[in-house]
């Protein structure tokens, strides 16, 4: 039998790191209210066709630039996600997302194995 052990911890992000926190936030609701929207008048769009829409998206909106890119694809997977668990009736029909909503990204936590040289 595994015993998995999993740790809790709470962070304090300082003011600059708050302040980018919130704009990933917002970016993220941002693509995803915006894809929904596109969805709903456009029928037959799978993922793919939305992840490669993403880059032109980001050229209209230039605010899009400041954050990861791997958390606004995340929000096209949660997306594409809703969209499925609708069409199998798991679930109901995704609805826009809010500012005062329980809000979270994911990003990837990759690091280079070499330092820069300095």
């Amino acid at each position: 039998m595994k015993i998995y052990k999993a740790y809790k911890f709470r962070l304090y992000p300082t003011n600059d790191q708050s302040g980018f926190i919130n704009r990933t936030l917002g970016c993220k609701r941002f693509v995803y209210n915006y894809y929904l929207n596109y969805l709903k008048d456009n029928n037959g769009i799978n993922r793919f066709d939305l992840h490669k829409d993403l880059p032109k998206l980001k050229e209209e909106n230039e605010f899009l630039k400041e954050v990861d890119s791997t958390v606004l694809c995340s929000a096209v997977d949660d997306l594409c996600k809703a969209f499925n668990d609708y069409y199998a009736k798991r679930k109901g029909y995704p609805k826009f997302k809010s500012k005062f909503s329980k809000q979270s990204y994911r990003t990837s936590c990759v690091r280079s194995r070499y330092k820069e040289k300095e």
